[in-house]
């Protein structure tokens, strides 16, 4: 069920089966390590989208107060814009949840 609301495009209706699914007490330790990792692949796809694109803020002025950008892209790769100097990066998503309808999570941006 959870596939083919993913492949209906409803991600997160999808999750919500694997997590009923994952708790339902008839359901083999190896069923709920399969719902578990569908969980978190629905998850990260959704977040990819959800961040995909450009985003422009400024530091702290405790940090500078200096404009950023970066360009999340497909592939955990980026773009990263900081004093008119382009450089590239990964990210990586973990911790990843719906809460409460918002979907949250971590993510860590490696520069170097």
């Amino acid at each position: 069920q959870a596939r083919a609301l993913e492949e209906l495009g409803r991600r997160r209706e999808a999750v919500e089966v694997c997590r009923k699914g994952g708790a339902a007490e008839r359901a083999s330790k190896a069923e709920v390590k399969s719902m578990r990792v569908l969980e978190q692949q629905l998850l990260k796809t959704e977040a990819q989208e959800a961040i995909a694109g450009w985003w422009h803020g400024t530091v702290s002025p405790t940090l500078g107060g200096y404009d950023q950008a970066f360009h999340f892209q497909d592939g955990g790769t980026l773009k990263c814009l900081v004093f008119d100097q382009e450089k590239d990066g990964k990210f990586t998503l973990a911790d990843l949840e719906i809460s409460k309808g918002s979907l949250r999570g971590g993510l860590k941006v490696d520069l170097g």
